[in-house]
């Protein structure tokens, strides 16, 4: 293995370059083995026959991948309240759309069957059981025939606008639906996902003066416990070497 060692750059100071060919095979194993998302059962401690799925960290070894049937929207919260939300709208969607097909299956059968436009002979398939007509006769638009149109000669019938109507007033009525059982599936999935920003508590306008974290640390301990105090300083000098370490670290886990 030849490593070669370049002038740093900006954000990557010393970063070594490897000269070594790839090998795809151990690029896909590294891949599947501790980039791909994976996910691990975390037991209850109070009771072993409880618990949640949690995703596996990025850099860990270890876990089952998520299964496309047996995996629900609340065990996605791991990855932000957003993809649990995306997934979970989807699922609300499929089943207000399957109940809408159900009051279709009638007009499409109709607009499908032999009465109707001589059976659709020649429409796309796509298009097929939708209200094309293709038997049409010309008629004069004034007493001269000096205009003419092209008149459908299909016919429909009041089952099936009874048919529409009913399933438009369901899907105002299932979208209805959805809007509050998303609601309340956000609200729930957002109380399960328990972050530091649950507990914080941020000082937008503090004095110059201000600046010992004793002192504010004695001032909170009046409403509970505090657990950590940062007062934020303009030490972008300090930031910019410890988001360095960060990503030098990073690049230690991918090696």
């Amino acid at each position: 293995m030849v490593r070669n060692q370049v002038p740093p750059m900006a954000g990557y100071p010393g970063m070594l370059i490897d000269d070594t060919p790839g090998n795809i095979n151990k690029g896909f194993a590294f891949f599947n083995e501790t980039v791909r998302p994976r996910r691990i059962w975390e037991a209850d401690h109070d009771d072993p026959d409880q618990g949640r799925w949690r995703r596996v960290e990025f850099g860990q070894s270890g876990g089952e991948y998520f299964h496309v049937f047996h995996t629900s929207p609340k065990d996605l919260r791991d990855f932000g309240l957003g993809v649990a939300m995306y997934f979970e709208m989807l699922r609300l969607l499929c089943a207000t759309f399957f109940v809408c097909a159900l009051f279709q299956i009638q007009t499409y059968r109709y607009y499908a069957g032999e009465h109707y436009s001589a059976g659709q002979k020649g429409v796309p398939l796509m298009l097929r059981g939708s209200a094309v007509c293709t038997e049409q006769e010309t008629v004069c638009l004034g007493p001269l025939c000096d205009a003419t149109a092209q008149r459908n000669l299909c016919e429909t019938n009041s089952k099936l606008a009874y048919l529409d109507v009913s399933m438009t007033a369901c899907l105002v009525a299932l979208f209805s639906v959805v809007t509050r059982v998303q609601n309340d599936i956000s609200a729930a999935l957002d109380e399960s996902i328990q972050t530091a920003q649950d507990y914080s508590v941020i000082v937008d306008d503090p004095g110059p003066e201000d600046g010992d974290a004793e002192e504010w640390k004695d001032f909170f301990s009046q409403f509970g416990h505090p657990t950590f105090i940062t007062i934020a300083k303009d030490n972008h000098k300090l930031i910019h070497p410890l988001a360095t370490r960060r990503l030098i670290m990073r690049e230690i886990i991918m090696l």
